[in-house]
């Protein structure tokens, strides 16, 4: 379905410009899916139905067989979690937290594979942890925004860029960008797969984190979302969000191929044309699932919507803010093309590598562990990603 508050834009275009909206996005054949963000599973009966789905082939794109519903959940709905721990995000900045172990994670979700794997596709795929990408998306945004972190917890009359902003976070897991967005001023909507990991962790966070800010200062609204992303764009559009954010952020959410599609279709629902933007941090690829930088760009490309920039760029010793990222106004910023090259399947692991469900080690005190190259390590190159309208479109909103 076109979002609405693009048909009049595509009507205008579609004779006139070479630019060409392609709404009706096809993955190819063969191409490998499997991940709805960071999925988990929300109740029995959606647990029974998706292990059953594992044993047979790959459900088309956006089927709705198995999965949860998508719903809005209310913070009054927060689990208590006992075990809180702070996580340097930045100097002078520390972060809480809950820790959910495996185990715990098991319980919660009522799944017993849990226990022992972070990837079981449109089940559990790792919401419970924290990934290294969440903790970039933070340094870039205190970098663009020119946040202080001592300040953020500190001053009952911070004014910020992000102020008045209104964000949403997909895939948000534990959510510190996001809450980072909060504390800086900003409107936020949480969104994740299933209500478990959004009430027994992402709401239980924004509270404890928030309880840390000076009583005087303004708090944004907040919002939280369960389901997959298909349903969650047709959601959000439902409730009037349809080209509402005017920043959309997510990590670590496009390690598979089907995903990655899911991913596209959704911001374009709900991101706010013509100057909305969205921040994907992510690693180069991932191994044993297929994902990564270089078939997202590929996925970006085909789609034809957005222009993607690299705006920074981080290694396990060396980081780099690569240029600004469209802010209130257009910046001169230089679009990234897609490889010609061919996408990279799961099957392409290195030799003597083996798929793993581990996709990352977890983030302890605010310093990432070390990658592995191996199986289930992403590489030790990860990146955030600007997508944002072309600037062509601009005369169309005048």
């Amino acid at each position: 379905r076109t979002p609405c508050h693009l048909c009049r834009l595509h009507h205008l275009m579609a004779e006139e410009a070479p630019f060409k909206f392609g709404f009706q996005v096809k993955p190819q054949e063969g191409e490998d899916g499997g991940d709805d963000g960071f999925a988990t599973a929300e109740e029995d009966e959606h647990v029974s139905t998706a292990d059953e789905d594992d044993s047979e082939e790959m459900r088309p794109a956006y089927s709705m067989h198995g999965l949860p519903r998508a719903e809005e959940l209310s913070l009054s709905n927060a689990g208590r979690h006992a075990e809180m721990e702070e996580v340097e995000v930045a100097p002078g900045l520390r972060m809480l937290k809950g820790r959910v172990s495996s185990s715990q994670a098991a319980q919660l979700l009522n799944i017993k594979q849990a226990a022992n794997s972070d990837l079981l596709p449109q089940v559990y795929e790792g919401g419970f942890k924290l990934w290294e990408g969440a903790i970039d998306l933070c340094h870039y945004l205190l970098q663009h925004y020119k946040l202080d972190g001592t300040r953020l917890t500190s001053d009952p009359n911070l004014s910020t860029l992000l102020r008045g902003k209104k964000v949403l976070e997909l895939g948000c897991g534990h959510g510190l960008p996001g809450i980072l967005a909060l504390m800086a001023g900003a409107e936020v909507h949480f969104q994740d797969f299933n209500s478990e990991v959004l009430t027994h962790l992402t709401m239980p966070n924004v509270l404890a984190n928030m309880g840390r800010m000076p009583p005087a200062r303004t708090r944004g609204p907040v919002k939280f979302f369960s389901g997959d992303w298909h349903s969650i764009g047709e959601l959000l559009t439902s409730k009037g969000y349809g080209g509402h954010y005017d920043l959309i952020i997510t990590s670590e959410t496009i390690y598979s191929l089907e995903s990655q599609y899911k991913l596209v279709e959704c911001i374009k629902q709900v991101l706010q044309p013509p100057l909305g933007v969205v921040l994907v941090a992510a690693k180069s690829y991932y191994f044993g699932v297929g994902g990564g930088i270089k078939t997202f760009l590929k996925a970006v490309k085909q789609d034809g919507i957005f222009e993607v920039t690299h705006v920074y760029k981080t290694s396990q010793d060396v980081t780099h803010c690569m240029g600004p990222m469209r802010a209130s106004a257009p910046l001169e910023t230089q679009p990234v093309e897609a490889p010609e090259e061919e996408a990279l399947q799961p099957d392409s692991t290195p030799s003597g590598t083996q798929p793993s469900d581990k996709l990352q080690p977890e983030v302890v005190g605010g310093v990432p562990a070390p990658a592995d190259n191996k199986a289930g390590g992403g590489g030790l190159v990860r990146e955030v990603l600007q997508l944002a309208f072309p600037l062509s479109i601009l005369p169309y909103f005048l």
